[in-house]
């Protein structure tokens, strides 16, 4: 009588199977015989994020722990429903209670235990969460007229301001003049929220071709 055996299995990123074949007669084995198949198994290893990368992402945090804490003062509703307790503010202060707040949103949407795992391709997605958050929170200011409460990083905003506007075909000239004609302002008088308006609503459109 012949009894046969299957089994197969993955160890160290290969595939192993094993068949096994006994041979019995008068309930004596008169032949034992294996036989081992080792197939290599591809494992796809996505890059890890560089640390200039990682950097950038810490920065999204803290610009939008920034904004939260300000829309709490305020009396304005998180975007992503983050709320936090007088308990909370009591045992750690606002900025404190929010910061993991921030992050566990953030590694949610990626399905991440740290911004460590996120995965390189998916920096730019991780970027433009940031960036929707950031400008549902600064328009939610906008909305209420906070131009002159709101503290924000005003090199980070205009960097963003004359790095689109360039790539729209439009000046430094051409950004100063929409911020005098808008708010009676220079550009370098301009508070945080100005620059976002001008960021928004001017800078990241096309510059009008002049018809002659």
């Amino acid at each position: 009588m012949s009894r046969k055996k299957k089994g197969s299995g993955n160890i160290y990123g290969e595939k192993v199977e094993v068949n096994q074949e006994i041979n019995v007669y008068n309930d004596k084995v008169i032949r034992n015989e294996t036989h081992i198949k080792v197939e290599k198994i591809k494992v796809k290893v996505e890059p890890e994020l560089p640390p200039e990368k990682r950097k950038q992402i810490k920065e999204y945090v803290d610009r939008i722990v920034i904004l939260e804490e300000q829309a709490k003062l305020y009396k304005i509703s998180s975007p992503k429903g983050i709320t936090v307790s007088k308990k909370e503010i009591e045992k750690r202060g606002l900025k404190s209670s929010l910061y993991p707040k921030v992050w566990k949103v953030f590694k949610d949407k990626f399905s991440i235990n740290s911004y460590h795992e996120l995965p390189a391709n998916r920096f730019n997605s991780a970027i433009n969460f940031f960036r929707g958050w950031e400008q549902q929170l600064l328009n939610k200011f906008i909305k209420r007229k906070l131009f002159d409460e709101i503290k924000y990083d005003r090199n980070y905003l205009l960097k963003r301001i004359f790095g689109v506007a360039k790539n729209n075909g439009k000046t430094k000239e051409d950004i100063e003049n929409y911020c005098l004609k808008k708010f009676g302002l220079k550009i370098g008088e301009a508070k945080p929220l100005h620059l976002w308006y001008v960021y928004q609503y001017y800078a990241v459109k096309k510059k009008k071709k002049n018809i002659p």
